[in-house]
């Protein structure tokens, strides 16, 4: 009965958005309000999660001694088991770019050919994120 209660007031709290108002009522894991725009409707926040068609990302990833920038279209994520943390992140459309700290180096973005790239939370360094409307590219 109490998995039933539990259930049907996580039902009502995402419907009803109130987690969005609300810290006190949102998922400890704060990686799911911030990959899917959710984060657009906080209090402080500007921005309209309903007029998102896609999101961009460039993420920094330490590779041994090389520094990767690889820039794409969100996909897909996964969150821990634990419910605290990010598994991963699928992104589409991708390239990459070396990093290097010499300022004089240059490096150029390379297409990488396949469908997905699935990169672990723990390789990530930092994550830029772009939320698009097509009224944005257009």
């Amino acid at each position: 009965m109490l998995a039933i209660i539990g259930y049907s007031l996580k039902f009502l709290v995402r419907k009803t958005r109130i987690d969005r108002k609300f810290k006190i009522l949102r998922f400890q894991n704060y990686w799911h309000y911030i990959l899917s725009g959710e984060i657009l409707d906080f209090p402080r926040i500007d921005g309209e999660p309903s007029l998102i068609e896609f999101t961009w990302v460039d993420i920094i990833v330490n590779s041994g001694s090389r520094t990767i920038l690889y820039s794409g279209f969100l996909e897909e994520y996964n969150l821990t088991n634990t419910g605290n943390g990010l598994e991963n992140i699928i992104i589409s459309n991708f390239s990459r770019k070396v990093i290097y700290s010499d300022k004089k180096s240059y490096s150029r973005f390379y297409k990488i050919s396949g469908d997905f790239l699935i990169i672990p939370a723990s390789k990530i360094e930092n994550i830029d994120i772009t939320y698009y409307e097509i009224d944005d590219i257009i």
